[in-house]
């Protein structure tokens, strides 16, 4: 078995956490106001993109970990 290239790790986690992403942004923007929460879009946005910066390094270095 090969290992996967650096490049394709990276390619295939940003694909990965692009798509989680948006899922995320709908989710923050109509399940927080179930609690309470009315983010802006904005807010929307900056909360989402947080969680996605970490997983996106998360991700990236568990896959080197076990390449």
């Amino acid at each position: 078995m090969t290992t996967q290239p650096r490049h394709k790790s990276i390619i295939e986690t940003a694909a990965d956490v692009g798509i989680g992403f948006c899922g995320a942004m709908l989710l923050t923007h109509f399940v927080l106001p179930i609690w309470g929460y009315e983010p802006t879009l904005r807010a929307d946005f900056e909360i989402t993109m947080t969680y996605t910066v970490w997983a996106l390094v998360r991700k990236y270095a568990v896959r080197r970990f076990f390449a």
